[in-house]
């Protein structure tokens, strides 16, 4: 079969003869002018008379067709051009356009490759014909995967080069293939190394990226300063000076890229309806961006600023109000060791984790951005309490998680309670001995002394928490963002609105999470 042919030269210049060679380029070729041609067929010489005449294009109306230009698909050829959208598109022998499924073209293509890639001895050890169809195929599959969309290249395995893990090297003349191990310095002498930056060009670039986009422009015009201050005279000659740069920004307004880009999008905004109406916040951000850039009399000619509507407003929960938005998830603690448990007990946790992480993220919409309702939230509190309650009993089972015992209920002043009253104060030998309720003095009980437990010590604050979890090396984040233990103290002492949960069960390092929301944010373990 013929699968068609692709050729790649490449040339090495030094920078000046890379400007050089440039600036010949963009000269008009005389009529005269001998011009070389890839093509193995033919004679490679020719002038431009002789091309302007010869056959090495296929016309079509206005379209053009380079000869070589093309992939074969069942021993049948398919020219390919580029449109000015940068789109490609595919034509038969007959000079009509084909739709072409590139992608599946290209898996039956790749399949070739690698049977033919994998079959027998490896490339190295391979007659040449079969080296040079090889070099063929995975040279097409390349040009296919270089013309698909970014829709389309997911899609599929891009082909592995035929003679890995080998390098291919030229040594006295003569190729030669080695591993990465196998080099000797020598060898690596023979691989060309990476052509050096042009200060002057990458002076330019960035000055031409300060100049059309806002995005880090201080930064960047600092850097330029660092690059203008380090170049030689003959180098600032070439270039435009940082303060010429700054100039240039505060008094053109934006650029006519800018302006297109602005227009774009404000068209696409101004064309919605109330009733359908969808903002994505990249997009308005850039639209405020280059509007604030425009001066006033490209305000005027563009496009007028979109009527954004109002954004959501978020259920509020007012003090000495209690809300009705359901808790978080209590935390457990994860099978961390998997070979150790159960089945049930590792899909029970799995089930509680996609649907606890699904219950967070609807409470996040609903308390930031008013999306979905409270009695939607309640049900699936009341769903992921389930899964909660069938993965701790398990766990309990298995020796995973201690059982959790409910806490005794409040009784508030002047409600009835059916606690019992305390007894007797107790005899001994005619003696009574009476114990104050507050105190931790010994009781005595059937003639033996039992020590009381002390009352129990008041709840620690937020900042001692985070002292003490400091000293145990514990890590901290605030809203799903690490940060240190100081950011932590400094955040709790501008604001007391701020939740904390700790983590410590399984894990080597524990972690404290800061937020100003009420529900769970997953952090991985450390």
């Amino acid at each position: 079969k013929n699968y068609g042919k692709h050729f790649f030269q490449i040339n090495l210049y030094t920078n000046k003869g890379h400007i050089r060679q440039f600036e010949q380029s963009r000269l008009p070729l005389s009529d005269q002018a001998i011009i070389y041609l890839p093509y193995r067929d033919k004679s490679n010489r020719t002038t431009k008379a002789e091309l302007q005449t010869s056959t090495s294009t296929i016309k079509n109306d206005s379209l053009k067709f380079i000869k070589d230009w093309y992939i074969t698909i069942d021993e049948k050829k398919y020219y390919y051009l580029r449109d000015k959208d940068r789109v490609w598109h595919y034509y038969d022998s007959t000079k009509k356009e084909v739709k072409l499924d590139i992608v599946a073209e290209y898996k039956k293509k790749h399949n070739v490759y690698n049977t033919l890639k994998n079959s027998g001895t490896h490339y190295i050890h391979k007659s040449k014909n079969e080296q040079m169809l090889l070099d063929v195929l995975f040279s097409d599959l390349g040009g296919m995967v270089f013309r698909m969309s970014r829709a389309n290249r997911p899609k599929i395995k891009r082909p592995i080069s035929p003679y890995a893990p080998y390098m291919k090297l030229v040594k006295n003349g003569q190729t030669v293939f080695k591993k990465p191990s196998e080099l000797t310095d020598e060898d690596k002498k023979l691989i060309p190394p990476p052509p050096p930056a042009d200060t002057v060009i990458i002076y330019n670039r960035l000055a031409n990226t300060i100049k059309t986009l806002p995005r880090n422009r201080n930064a960047n015009l600092n850097y330029l300063r660092k690059i203008h201050s380090e170049m030689n005279n003959a180098q600032k000659s070439k270039v435009e000076h940082p303060d010429s740069v700054l100039k240039s920004i505060s008094q053109d307004g934006a650029t006519k890229l800018q302006i297109k880009e602005y227009n774009t999008l404000a068209k696409k905004y101004n064309a919605m309806s109330k009733d359908d109406f969808r903002i994505i916040g990249k997009e308005v951000n850039r639209l405020k961006q280059v509007y604030g850039l425009m001066s006033d009399k490209q305000k005027k000619k563009a496009e007028p600023f979109p009527n954004f509507p109002p954004p959501p407003s978020s259920p509020k929960v007012t003090k000495q109000i209690k809300s009705n938005i359901p808790p978080p998830i209590p935390p457990i603690k994860p099978p961390t060791e998997r070979t150790k448990y159960s089945d049930e007990l590792l899909d029970a946790f799995d089930k509680l984790m996609e649907e606890g992480n699904l219950y967070g993220q609807a409470g996040i919409a609903y308390s930031k951005k008013g999306k979905g309702s409270i009695k939607d939230l309640q049900q699936k509190y009341k769903e992921v309490m389930k899964l909660y309650e069938t993965y701790v009993k398990l766990a309990v089972k298995e020796n995973l998680m201690r059982p959790t015992y409910s806490k005794p209920r409040k009784i508030r002043k002047g409600d009835r309670s059916n606690i019992p009253p305390p007894p007797p104060p107790s005899h001994v030998d005619g003696e009574i001995i009476e114990v104050p309720s507050s105190s931790a003095a010994p009781s005595i009980l059937n003639g033996e002394i039992i020590e009381v437990p002390p009352s129990p010590p008041s709840p620690k604050s937020p900042e001692e928490h985070v002292m003490e979890m400091a000293k145990k090396d514990a890590l901290f984040y605030f809203e799903g963002k690490k940060i240190s233990s100081d950011k932590a103290l400094e955040i709790l002492k501008k604001s007391k609105k701020i939740n904390l949960w700790t983590r410590h069960e399984g894990l080597k390092r524990p972690i404290v999470e800061l937020s100003t929301e009420s529900y769970f944010r997953p952090i991985p373990n450390n």
